[in-house]
């Protein structure tokens, strides 16, 4: 009897240090799938200061080939964001960060990178619909 008792005292005190480390080992993912996203959000902030700091409406070449490469690095921190993870925050959040923040941004690029005003445009306006969705969800 007192085996049998050992044994179920040890296996609930193991599948309870399982759980913890399961839920802490989760935390852990969910705390690296925010420093992706904030290291994006941070990338393409510098973009956008970069462009806005010049108060003539002329872009250097530089200016606009640091503004394409400081986007590459948002979409590249940004695609390494596990959108179910924002999804279980929110209903859909993962799903508009994909389709209007990275495919907004990845839109620009291509229009910058291909000479296409209509294609960059319209990834803006997917970037601003995600912003414009974020601000009425209170995200």
């Amino acid at each position: 009897m007192k085996k049998i008792f050992i044994f179920l005292t040890t296996t609930i005190l193991f599948i309870s240090c399982s759980k913890e480390k399961k839920d802490s080992n989760n935390d852990a993912y969910n705390m690296m799938q925010f420093e992706h996203m904030k290291k994006s959000i941070e990338y393409n902030n510098k973009a956008i200061e970069l462009i806005n700091s010049d108060t003539s409406l002329t872009i250097t070449q530089n200016q606009m080939n640091e503004h394409i490469e400081l986007l590459k690095k948002a979409v590249n921190e940004a695609k390494k964001v596990d959108t179910l993870v924002l999804n279980d925050i929110k209903n859909k959040f993962g799903n508009f960060y994909e389709k209007k923040y990275i495919q907004g941004i990845e839109q620009q690029i291509k229009g910058y990178e291909t000479d296409n005003p209509t294609l960059a445009i319209k990834g803006q306006i997917l970037y601003d619909e995600y912003i414009d969705w974020k601000a009425k969800e209170g995200l």
